[in-house]
């Protein structure tokens, strides 16, 4: 089945910062595309000030298990194993729990927000399969009050 792809994104940081929105649930795929394990399609629930709504990238007829983050809990890590497809994705918070799929071919990457840096959704491309990610994070910095003359 020849599907297109398609590039995706969910919001700039200002815009998710704005609204507060942050990930709620996380269900990642994998399965065979060709003769490769890969992840086939990533979906993501999102809540923010204006509701919840979900994304959905990629395709696959056998969804993994929904990840539920909870209310203050935020990806701590990811793991991602990459080529010319995302192999794999190993989400972690910093709890202890995680959720992963795909295979344990490509190049393995490590990825840790800076201190203060959170991490705010996902943007990349997908088809049949997810071949491109990008992590969409952002730092608020402190602020400053300044006392009027």
């Amino acid at each position: 089945m020849d599907v297109p792809t398609r590039s995706f994104s969910t919001f700039t940081v200002g815009e998710a910062f704005r609204g507060q929105a942050r990930i709620e649930w996380l269900r990642l795929s994998g399965g065979h595309y060709g003769k490769d394990h890969v992840i086939r399609q990533m979906e993501v629930g999102y809540i923010s000030q204006k509701g919840r709504w979900t994304t959905s990238h990629g395709l696959t007829e056998n969804p993994g298990e929904k990840f539920t983050l909870g209310k203050g809990h935020m990806p701590s890590m990811l793991v991602i194993r990459h080529g010319g497809l995302v192999d794999s994705i190993d989400l972690r918070l910093a709890d202890g729990r995680s959720t992963s799929a795909g295979g344990t071919d490509g190049v393995c990457s490590k990825w840790e927000p800076r201190p203060g840096a959170v991490v705010l959704g996902f943007a990349g491309r997908a088809g049949a399969a997810l071949d491109q990610i990008r992590i969409v994070h952002g730092t608020l910095k402190p602020g400053n009050y300044v006392q009027p003359h």
